[in-house]
């Protein structure tokens, strides 16, 4: 991926505000993100090493697709010495908490709020909690968008 001219992600609902190590260091070139709807995408500062992503609805025109790539291809990428300083300590991507990581691998796992509040000697509520954090913190919508992103997450992981 560090030598590659276009790098294409498929990114589910919320994953535009994780870090991905593996692309600070790239070469300049072009970042595409594939996202569910082009309109859906979160508000919000993105990691470092997104920053100058295109992000391309999968239900886009063809002819809007390449207008952005154009578009993409125009504008002047930072010079390579800028972006070997980008560092994750700065960066602005999005964490979850020890305690959302916590009840996230439990609702992974595929537990009920009932069940990881009865198992970590919490209130329902807290639970319930902090699973609406973390929807709300990635921009996630629906139980499905936050077991996709989980997945995402958990499959990062594996690779990095």
């Amino acid at each position: 991926m560090q030598d590659a001219d276009v790098v294409v992600l498929d990114l589910c609902r919320g994953a535009e505000f994780v870090c991905h190590p593996e692309l600070l260091n790239r070469k300049p070139g072009l970042l595409i993100g594939l996202v569910a709807r082009q309109n859906q995408r979160g508000r919000g500062a993105l990691p470092l090493c997104l920053e100058e992503i295109v992000f391309v609805g999968r239900d886009e025109k063809i002819s809007q697709v390449m207008a952005k790539i154009k578009l993409s291809w125009i504008l002047v990428p930072p010079a390579a010495e800028q972006k070997s300083v980008l560092r994750c300590e700065r960066c602005p991507q999005r964490r979850l908490s020890p305690q959302q990581r916590i009840i996230a691998a439990a609702i992974y796992q595929g537990l009920t709020v009932n069940a990881i509040a009865r198992e970590l000697s919490l209130c329902n509520k807290t639970v319930f909690a902090h699973k609406r954090l973390i929807m709300s913190k990635f921009h996630l919508r629906n139980d499905l968008d936050l077991l996709l992103f989980l997945r995402y997450l958990n499959s990062a992981k594996g690779h990095s």
